[in-house]
């Protein structure tokens, strides 16, 4: 192997660590340490410096990498990212992340000893495939930046004060409002009502309410409902929701992903093992709210797992669960989404 052919699979190696570096920043978050607070302070700090880091050094990793949009940034991108992960790491210690402690110091000392780097070699601008990895490594950036910067928001998308002071069926003995995401949405419609069309989700059933055309793309073969089903009503503890059809995948996920109800109570509560809680709040006697609670992560949760889970799942799950949100109101606020009076013999005290 030629000098030029090692330097360069060590520029790319870099890369890939410092991406991967920036990635494990998701862990504050889902650690619950970064921003829930209802007022500025030390967490909102954290917030700032994780998501400040995770985006440079996402920037920094792609540019060592190869993108030449992103390559003469890495220096600068670097250089904050690190100082930023440092100030993390100082603000939100805990004594599993001194890995973290011991990347920044060799990059700051490649910072202190570097020497100027050799251009990326030239490339044909016109090929599909240099076109198309710029702009992944532009998006992927973008995406990043959108999760990071945005999470707050869209963690607790739709909510209010009052909504994460509530108990609700599915709540752990010891609840951490910290380690949890909770969606909502205000629906002109009776609760029985919005429970109507609650209670029919499934892939077997009236769908998710969200964006079928993607949720189809996947292979998921999900057809959303447009009518309440009298056969849909009857939901029990311990009956399983699918997600897709049996074999999705060539039974990759199992034979038939999906959540196990674990509590239900009608008109008022829906509670999914590995999801979470469905609940629908009566705000007067025409109005009602719908709120989805889940735990997002836990105080030991692991690097790894939160820098996954934060790629790959984070703001999918948002985008759809806020489409369902907006699609169950929908249905439930038209005229032919109504139904005469409550169906419901039980309800939460």
């Amino acid at each position: 192997m030629t000098p030029h052919a090692r330097a360069r699979l060590a520029r790319i190696a870099g890369g890939v660590a410092i991406l991967l570096h920036g990635l494990a920043h998701a862990v504050f978050a889902y650690r619950g340490s970064a921003g829930w607070q209802p007022s500025f302070g030390a967490s909102h700090a954290l917030l700032i410096a994780y998501s400040t880091a995770l985006v440079c050094l996402a920037c920094a990793g792609l540019g060592f990498i190869g993108s030449r949009v992103l390559y003469p940034l890495r220096i600068l991108a670097l250089t904050a990212g690190t100082a930023a992960s440092t100030i993390a790491l100082a603000l939100g210690w805990q004594r599993d992340l001194w890995p973290g402690v011991v990347v920044n110091a060799m990059l700051a000392t490649y910072l202190i000893m570097r020497r100027s780097g050799e251009p990326i070699e030239p490339r044909d601008e016109r090929r599909f495939l240099a076109r198309t990895s710029e702009g992944a490594a532009v998006l992927l950036v973008a995406y990043i930046a959108a999760g990071a910067v945005l999470w707050p928001w869209h963690r607790t998308w739709g909510t209010t004060a009052a909504d994460w002071q509530l108990a609700l069926p599915g709540d752990p003995p010891e609840r951490t409002p910290a380690s949890e995401l909770m969606h909502g949405i205000a629906i002109d419609a009776p609760d029985w009502v919005v429970w109507a069309w609650l209670v029919q989700i499934g892939q077997d059933r009236g769908g998710f309410y969200s964006y079928e055309a993607l949720e189809r793309l996947f292979g998921a073969d999900i057809h959303n409902a447009n009518s309440i089903r009298p056969e849909w009503q009857q939901r029990a503890a311990g009956d399983r929701i699918p997600a897709t059809p049996r074999g999705y995948l060539g039974g990759l996920f199992g034979d038939q992903p999906g959540w196990m109800v674990t509590d239900i109570r009608p008109c008022r509560a829906l509670v999914l093992d590995g999801w979470g809680t469905f609940a629908v709040v009566a705000d007067g006697p025409e109005r009602s709210r719908l709120l989805v609670r889940s735990r997002m992560g836990a105080p030991d949760a692991p690097v790894a797992g939160a820098a996954v889970s934060f790629l790959a799942f984070e703001v999918p799950h948002f985008v759809m669960e806020r489409g369902m949100l907006r699609g169950i109101k929908q249905r439930a606020e038209s005229p032919r989404g109504q139904i005469g009076a409550s169906p419901c013999a039980v309800a939460l005290p």
